[in-house]
């Protein structure tokens, strides 16, 4: 996850994160979601922002009924307050996809835990 999906070269971001959407495909999603989610504390800003447009590519290929959306929801309002302007924009743009998919049910889980601006 480190190397690959924080990559300065693009086809080794690309083929990175195909091979993690391949193995949701072949099995399940948890241990997936479980080894990437401690990315999102990672001390480089870079790995955090790969990790969650990572995560974003995931939900827009398989949707929160193959991949169960809590574990996620639960660590986004913690990347929302990141000093990295990067990181914000990739937490936006996977609450954007989370709320394509989960619509009204996200908010009370989700908007609840976030600072007010």
């Amino acid at each position: 996850m480190e190397k690959g999906l924080s990559s300065t070269r693009a086809a080794t971001k690309q083929a990175s994160l195909e091979a993690l959407l391949l193995y949701i495909e072949l099995d399940k999603a948890d241990p997936i979601i479980e080894d990437l989610l401690p990315g999102l504390s990672n001390k480089q800003p870079k790995i955090i922002a790969a990790t969650l447009a990572a995560l974003t590519a995931i939900y827009h290929a398989y949707g929160v009924k193959i991949v169960d959306p809590k574990p996620v929801l639960k660590s986004l309002p913690k990347v929302f307050t990141h000093a990295d302007k990067n990181v914000r924009a990739e937490a936006s743009n996977l609450a954007v996809e989370l709320y394509r998919w989960l619509r009204d049910a996200m908010k009370p889980v989700f908007w609840n835990d976030l600072k007010p601006v």
